[in-house]
């Protein structure tokens, strides 16, 4: 995993919104790492696939919420991380 993943859960929370291009701007690394966060993102059920074929993607988890419990939560039920 990633050093920044936590960061950009943080990140994708608490600004509702999820892209590569965020995650570079806002933690600072270029677009290959961005990207490979993203896909981290999709896989543990942080975020979904692509909104309208574009780049943003829908954020799952709300803001207020524990992230990390709702992470486990989603993994017990049998969906996000696999």
């Amino acid at each position: 995993t990633d050093p920044l993943l936590e960061q950009a859960i943080a990140l994708v929370i608490a600004t509702g919104e999820a892209s590569a291009s965020l995650i570079q701007r806002r933690l600072g690394v270029g677009y290959p790492r961005a990207a490979r966060i993203m896909d981290l993102l999709v896989e543990l059920g942080v975020v979904g696939e692509s909104k309208d074929g574009g780049r943003s993607r829908e954020v799952l988890i709300k803001p207020g919420k524990d992230p990390f419990k709702d992470l486990i939560e989603k993994r017990m039920r049998g969906g996000g991380a696999r």
